[in-house]
């Protein structure tokens, strides 16, 4: 059918068949970013789970380091020794934990 226009002298073919083409490929570019969108959102949702379960972590150790073990190793220590680790253990800052998932 578009021969028969095309020979009528109506439409020029090549050009109906490179605006086709272009509409494809627009279609194509807006699948691809609709996509990436898509990554991105799961992405974003992961960090976020992520940022969450290392705030978690990071309080559970520094627990841990103040409190727990300063308490068990207090019965392997005496005196000043004992005094000294739970210092020491007790001084620790708050670890930094930092995300790994870097999204602009």
């Amino acid at each position: 059918m578009l021969d028969q226009l095309a020979k009528l002298g109506t439409v020029d073919l090549s050009k109906l068949q490179e605006a086709y083409t272009e509409a494809l490929k627009a279609q194509e570019r807006l699948v691809i970013k609709a996509a990436i969108a898509v990554q991105k959102q799961k992405i974003r949702a992961e960090k976020q789970r992520l940022k969450k379960e290392l705030q978690q972590e990071k309080t559970d150790l520094k627990t841990y380091l103040s409190a727990s073990l300063p308490a068990d190793l207090g019965a392997g220590f005496e005196g000043k020794a004992a005094t000294a680790a739970q210092d020491f253990l007790s001084s620790f800052p708050q670890p930094q934990l930092p995300n790994p998932i870097v999204l602009e």
